[in-house]
């Protein structure tokens, strides 16, 4: 059975409790920023109001600095004390190190640590129409004309665009080791492929699907700093490029692009969770 999550920033969280189908757990934070995450006496008034409201917490966190590490072990600790069905979601395998055995939380692994393919360009290589459409003739450095012809993606290679790096046995085994069993993964525009694994459980997020992270917001001209957090959490930005499939847009310090098709086997992918985005729509271009 799959039930629905909703995922919030830090600073637009519901004040209602959930009511009739919804799940009661919430996703909070990001995944791309750690400068996203309020001071540690806020971020707990935070859950402390929505653990109150019955909701269930997950955190959300990204690359952390050492500073940032401190910061939300502190959180944590405190979370755990509180609310024994808290999760946190980890893409930093230095908080997997740190917080396993130490804490009574559950641990997955997230979307960067998965490691997904996510050029949206992927999707365009199994598009023979299109494909055909760039065959031509190009000089060669002998002078003579080489033509430059289509050729379909082989079975192998489409399979591994569409899995995960992360999704492997042994890799698998070592999370396990650490109690981790779930992985977050996007919907990737080419499809995804999940491994058949015993007892191991995938987070499907839509629509957004992340392709890259930079040290700094597209937006700022210097590094920012948790001052600028409220003003810039739910900033979003979409740039149209003629090579690409879809429309792309940044928000915070990441890239993205939307794909709401929901893919048709979801038990068949080991997907029993569906995480949705509750913030603002990205802006025309």
């Amino acid at each position: 059975m799959t039930h629905t999550c909703k995922k919030y920033p830090w600073h637009q969280l519901p004040s209602k409790p959930p009511s009739g189908p919804e799940s009661r757990r919430i996703y909070i934070g990001s995944e791309t920023c750690e400068h996203a995450m309020p001071p540690y006496h806020k971020a707990m008034r935070y859950c402390q109001q929505q653990m109150e409201l019955g909701r269930r917490i997950t955190i959300l966190t990204s690359l952390l600095s050492t500073d940032a590490l401190q910061t939300l072990l502190r959180l944590i600790k405190g979370l755990s004390a509180q609310h024994a069905e808290l999760e946190i979601i980890c893409n930093d395998w230095g908080l997997i190190h740190a917080v396993h055995s130490r804490f009574d939380c559950t641990l997955i692994a997230g979307r960067l640590l998965a490691m997904q393919r996510s050029d949206p360009r992927f999707a365009l290589f199994n598009r023979t129409e299109r494909q055909r459409r760039l065959e031509r003739s190009v000089p060669h450095l002998d002078g003579a004309d080489v033509r430059l012809e289509y050729k379909p993606p082989s079975p192998e290679l489409l399979r591994h665009l569409r899995q995960s790096p992360l999704d492997a046995p042994g890799t698998l085994d070592l999370l396990r080791t650490r109690g981790i069993n779930r992985l977050e993964v996007s919907n990737l525009l080419q499809g995804i492929e999940m491994a058949s694994s015993p007892g191991w459980r995938v987070s499907l997020h839509l629509p957004e699907v992340i392709i890259a992270v930079s040290r700094k917001c597209p937006q700022m001209r210097k590094r920012c700093s948790s001052a600028v957090a409220p003003a810039c959490a739910t900033r979003v930005e979409q740039v149209a490029r003629k090579d690409f499939p879809v429309p792309l847009y940044h928000a915070q310090n990441a890239w993205f692009y939307d794909n709401p098709d929901m893919p048709v086997d979801l038990p068949g992918l080991g997907i029993d969770r569906i995480v949705r985005r509750m913030h603002k729509e990205p802006a025309s271009p």
